[in-house]
């Protein structure tokens, strides 16, 4: 956070808490730093040569600023997933939070951020929840781009009417498709040819089609922001988007990766949360929009393939392991 306490508290806005602990310890911090409270924060001081291409970047991202560099605030990626990343929040000259830079260093992290560049540019322009590109770098030592700053908080878990706007406006209803045609499912076609229970699979799905959709591969209530004021929600962190996806996956994410990280739900528990969504008129009504109806359950077990055995989250793995298991024994077996 930068040194001066009131930017220090605008740059929360950056962590997305989830459970109610976080979100207490969050307004706590915001609150103290507003009223000058002491801290005893540990105080450093970062080092950065103005001369290098991603300092001229960052200058050049805000109106009016000329070297030295903007107010900035960064929030560290997850230490614990492969190709970290890192989102830098700068300033204006009055103060406000006005430009967010997310950079990566290394193979894995650059490969990413190149992915949700190339993406970003390549979404039809207007589609509800994405942000607008405003500049990207791509060096030999990092890669990043920049993104207005959007205000809001996280989406309520159970927000399923305005997520079933929002994912049905991400259906293209023009075109049909087969799921042999979806690079996701050939990849997962590749990974689990040799295994029983996916050849199972597989013969269920057989000759399915369905209208595309654009899906982001990690959405859940932390990637997300809603206005104060306001029904729209803003989409980030599109690292894993695909502009032809499952139609379906991205609600089956939200509702179990929010189960498993945020309120520590049971497989048992969130077959439960599953099954009231199937049954929940705003779903039936995307079901029938995006064409999945009456292939919801193996979506989901193909979901959770897809993600235990490619994706691999550094969280929550075998608690997803542990569903996929049980949903093949009551949906498929």
């Amino acid at each position: 956070m930068p040194a001066s306490p009131s930017l220090a508290a605008q740059a929360l806005s950056l962590y997305p808490a989830q459970t109610g602990l976080a979100k207490l310890a969050k307004s706590l911090l915001r609150t103290a730093l507003q009223t000058g409270l002491p801290l005893g924060l540990e105080r450093t001081s970062v080092n950065l040569s103005t001369k290098g291409a991603f300092a001229r970047f960052l200058v050049g991202l805000v109106d009016g600023q000329s070297l030295p560099l903007p107010p900035f605030a960064v929030l560290s990626g997850n230490p614990h997933a492969a190709g970290c990343r890192f989102v830098i929040l700068l300033f204006n000259g009055q103060d406000q939070p006005a430009i967010v830079v997310k950079a990566g260093l290394g193979d894995y992290a650059r490969q990413l951020i190149r992915h949700e560049t190339s993406f970003l540019n390549a979404v039809p322009p207007g589609t509800p929840g994405l942000p607008l590109l405003r500049a990207s770098l791509d060096t030999e030592q990092i890669s990043a781009f920049a993104l207005d700053f959007v205000a809001g908080d996280s989406p309520k878990t159970e927000a399923w009417p305005a997520l079933g706007e929002l994912l049905s406006a991400w259906v293209s209803r023009e075109k049909r498709i087969q799921l042999r045609d979806v690079a996701a499912w050939q990849t997962i076609e590749q990974t689990g040819a040799a295994d029983p229970l996916f050849a199972q699979l597989s013969r269920r799905l057989g000759d399915f089609s369905f209208h595309p959709a654009i899906v982001h591969g990690d959405f859940a209530p932390w990637n997300i922001k809603v206005p104060l004021h306001g029904e729209v929600w803003n989409v980030l962190d599109w690292e894993r988007g695909d502009l032809t996806g499952v139609p379906g996956w991205d609600w089956f994410h939200y509702v179990i990766q929010s189960g498993i990280l945020v309120h520590k739900k049971t497989p048992r528990q969130l077959l439960q949360k599953i099954e009231e969504l199937f049954a929940h008129s705003v779903f039936q009504n995307y079901a029938n929009h995006s064409g999945i109806k009456g292939y919801e359950r193996p979506l989901v077990i193909a979901y959770l393939f897809h993600l235990t055995k490619l994706i691999r989250p550094s969280e929550g793995f075998q608690t997803n392991q542990s569903l996929l298991t049980l949903l093949f024994q009551r949906w498929l077996s």
